[in-house]
């Protein structure tokens, strides 16, 4: 099979995707880490998508950035999430 890497400038941001079990009503449910668990950027679905199936997936995301000042984080509202090899 052909393993070349995955090309990150397709996508908003990429990691590995985990949930926050700490959300509060209208947080984000999930959140993007780097290899070594650092949160990179707190990631909400469009409604009707299932974040749940790609959980402890390597992912990339397409979606909509921003930055919530409540957490000092980056946000991103994904529109597509991608498997990827990482």
């Amino acid at each position: 099979s052909d393993n070349t890497s995955y090309d990150a400038s397709l996508y908003d941001a990429t990691g590995w995707l985990v949930p926050v079990h700490a959300a509060t009503k209208g947080q984000p449910t999930h959140a993007l880490t780097n290899d070594s668990g650092q949160i990179v950027a707190y990631v909400s679905a469009l409604p009707g998508m299932n974040l749940d199936l790609n959980v402890n997936q390597a992912v990339g995301i397409q979606g909509l950035r921003g930055y919530l000042p409540q957490l000092k984080a980056n946000h991103i509202q994904a529109q597509r999430v991608v498997r990827i090899q990482k």
